[in-house]
């Protein structure tokens, strides 16, 4: 990911922060106010995000809730009103509202593929935008774990490129040291040589000639020793400067994985750019695969297919957010089943994982979430099976087929 000192930090400083304009308040019974920019109604239980992670209080503690305005409330551009235009005007949508005609009005599907695109959305975290897509009714979202999770594979690599810069570093410091070593015997030699130079002058059998043959020589290596100097102090300052931002980078990136390790709730936008804040259900453990939810809303969503079903060689659609480019979809063939992926010539660019990889049917057969590139081929795309999503998250899922 990086090869250069320079482009060693361009994860770290990815972090912003989405954005909360609200300022609920929650009145407890023993006269205490808590202020959240979300928060989550259960049966018995209070959630509030704080700090970066949620904080769980007792529904009898509590008094009253005030909502700046309603939790998970939207805006999108609002439909042309009767003999105008609509252009700049919004609407908020009621917390709870089916958004399936919402999204139908604004899409308007004609083909299997753009109803499975009606389905689909980005999600934005502070390691980019991915993709996602709706797997159930209820607004059950699957992605990849590495949109919205620092992995291993993530860390690892990252720590390696710190060491590598690390060893750079060292390599700089002991180069430096010898450096200096160098600088100050030839220093030494210079003053000793001025020592029999000033002895010399003294001498009266030394011919004024080669006395002034001396001096010339003393005053080459004299400035020679100011522009070593010079060159010197230059590069150890730049070495110096060099360390102070890996140190800094270094706090910043330790800093970014302990926030992403409690964030909990992520932006997604969906097919008509309306954006929402949904919550993180689990991370699976076993694959790349997340599982997050937009509480309250009847949404669209995309029925599976068990790829046994899917010939090889047949048509399949990838669709994403390829480096920013809202719901595209790019198309190949089936090419073959590899243990827990789904190979396929569909193009899987960069914002793409997470997404759908669908039959011409509109049926889901995979979760987009890599590309192979190598000398010889553009790349191959893979995909994990739908079926690890249902084995992954079943608690949290209806049965298929229903």
């Amino acid at each position: 990911m990086f090869k250069k000192l320079a482009l060693l930090f361009c994860l770290f400083f990815l972090w912003v922060p989405v954005p909360g304009a609200q300022a609920h308040k929650i009145y407890l019974k023993n006269g205490k106010v808590v202020s959240a920019t979300v928060i989550i109604e259960d049966d018995t239980l209070v959630r509030y995000e704080k700090y970066g992670g949620m904080i769980a209080l007792l529904r009898s503690d509590i008094e009253r809730i005030e909502y700046d305005r309603q939790p998970a409330r939207p805006v999108t551009a609002s439909a042309p009103a009767a003999g105008g235009s609509g252009q700049g005007k919004t609407e908020k949508q009621e917390s709870g509202q089916d958004l399936v005609p919402v999204l139908r009005q604004a899409i308007q599907p004609g083909t299997p593929i753009e109803e499975a695109n009606m389905a689909t959305l980005a999600v934005e975290s502070a390691l980019g935008s991915g993709s996602g897509f709706f797997i159930s009714s209820h607004g059950d979202i699957v992605t990849n774990r590495h949109v919205v999770k620092v992995t291993e594979e993530m860390k690892a690599e990252s720590l390696g490129q710190f060491n590598a810069a690390k060893r750079r570093l060292t390599q700089a410091k002991t180069s430096l040291v010898a450096e200096k070593n160098r600088y100050l015997m030839a220093k030494d030699s210079y003053y000793s040589k001025k020592g029999a130079y000033r002895r010399a002058k003294k001498d009266p059998n030394i011919s004024s000639a080669r006395l002034q043959s001396v001096h010339q020589s003393l005053q080459s290596d004299y400035a020679h020793l100011q522009r070593w100097k010079q060159d010197y102090e230059k590069r150890a300052e730049e070495y110096k400067k060099a360390k102070q931002v890996v140190r800094k980078a270094k706090g910043k990136y330790d800093a970014f994985i302990q926030g992403m390790q409690g964030r909990r709730f992520y932006k997604v936008i969906l097919a008509d750019k309306t954006e929402f804040d949904a919550y993180l259900v689990k991370v699976s453990q076993n694959y790349d695969l997340a599982l997050l939810r937009l509480k309250g809303y009847t949404t669209p969503y995309l029925r599976p297919r068990n790829i046994v079903t899917v010939s090889q060689g047949a048509t399949v659609f990838a669709i994403g957010n390829p480096v920013g480019f809202r719901n595209s979809i790019s198309s190949g063939v089936y090419s073959a089943k590899r243990e827990d992926h789904i190979q396929t010539s569909a193009e899987i660019s960069p914002g793409n994982s997470g997404g759908p990889l669908i039959t011409a049917d509109g049926k889901v057969i995979g979760v987009n979430t890599k590309k192979m590139i190598g000398k010889g081929y553009e790349g191959i795309g893979f995909a994990l099976d739908i079926e690890l999503v249902f084995q992954e998250f079943a608690e949290f899922l209806p049965k298929k087929g229903e």
